[in-house]
């Protein structure tokens, strides 16, 4: 497992989060998605001083149903603040698609758990 990486400096005490779980049947473009994700919601934070981007590494259980999956978890101060920058964030990555193609990311709004 590769280590996980952390962007700005929201403080220990948010528990705003929202889970990202991106997976493909190839493992390859699972990674490769992942990490190009997390490379742009990195430069997109809006303010990095109250939010965090852990990740991407790969998930815990790294294959379900022959899908290879790979995760991050975006950390803010507010969760409506979060939760629209990640919908406008996702909604503009849709038309670069090309970088997700045979990937699906799925969103957990408030995980409860992180597998």
């Amino acid at each position: 497992m590769r280590p996980v990486l952390a962007v700005g400096s929201c403080d220990s005490a948010s528990r705003e989060a929202s889970g990202l779980t991106i997976d493909s049947p190839d493992a390859v473009r699972a990674e490769e998605a992942s990490r190009w994700l997390g490379a742009v919601l990195q430069r997109r934070l809006p303010h990095p001083q109250h939010a965090t981007l852990l990740g991407p590494a790969e998930a815990p259980i790294a294959k379900i149903k022959d899908r290879h999956r790979w995760h991050m978890l975006l950390k803010a101060t507010s969760s409506r603040a979060l939760h629209q920058w990640l919908k406008d964030t996702l909604a503009e990555t849709h038309q670069e698609r090309e970088q997700l193609r045979a990937a699906r990311i799925s969103v957990d709004i408030d995980p409860v758990t992180f597998l």
